[in-house]
């Protein structure tokens, strides 16, 4: 499996909300995320491309009734990027684990970025992954905290995930993601992405990593 992504900054979230509207879109998931990347004993990711991470995500369904919530961990490896045009990479998830329902109020209100771990619902088993990690030689670097909104969109054939995130430390963001499942697919999985991208008004293109840019705040 191959994500095809774009990353782009964007100068108003109201604005961008509005276009999407225009064309009819909805957001279907309120989602916290935090990432915590993982750097190899014996290997250089920075050098070869690749990340490693554990994710523990609490997502809410925004159109079911009555509103509903789960939450879920997992171990993500991205390899190097194949491309300069998108953000093309191998990519392999597994869930650590069973989604577990919750009741969503249990959640932080608004858009609120200062959330901290003992504000979401415990996720059980995600400490002890990232503690056997450690045991292995894996060494935690700083965590990645998001709130982010999602939802799919069929565009020239493609299901294309589009994510509106607020990166704690980094700034506003909004994804546009693909899924290739052979390497030929992958040119117009990027053409599909690269349009709606253009169709979005999303031309303020950025190539780091949420991790390399919460870094780079440090």
């Amino acid at each position: 499996m191959y994500e095809v992504e774009q990353k782009f900054r964007i100068a108003s979230a109201d604005a961008f909300h509005e276009k999407l509207a225009s064309l009819g879109v909805r957001w279907r998931n309120r989602v916290f995320e935090i990432d915590t990347y993982l750097k190899h004993p014996a290997r250089n990711f920075v050098e070869t491309g690749e990340a490693l991470r554990i994710r523990r995500q609490w997502v809410v369904d925004l159109v079911g009734e009555p509103c509903s919530a789960t939450f879920c961990a997992f171990l993500t490896y991205k390899g190097p990027k194949l491309d300069v045009l998108t953000k093309t990479r191998r990519e392999t998830e597994l869930p650590l684990g069973d989604r577990i329902a919750f009741a969503p109020e249990r959640l932080p209100l608004g858009e609120t970025l200062f959330f901290e771990e003992g504000d979401l619902p415990t996720l059980p088993g995600a400490d002890e992954w990232i503690e056997t990690m450690k045991i292995l030689g894996f060494v935690p670097v700083q965590p990645v905290k998001k709130v982010r909104m999602k939802t799919s969109w069929q565009h020239q054939g493609w299901n294309l995930e589009i994510t509106f995130d607020r990166v704690a430390a980094a700034g506003v963001f909004a994804e546009i993601e693909a899924i290739a499942e052979a390497l030929e697919d992958i040119g117009v999985a990027q053409d599909a992405v690269l349009d709606l991208a253009q169709s979005l008004g999303l031309n303020d293109v950025e190539p780091k990593s949420y991790l390399s840019l919460v870094m780079d705040k440090k």
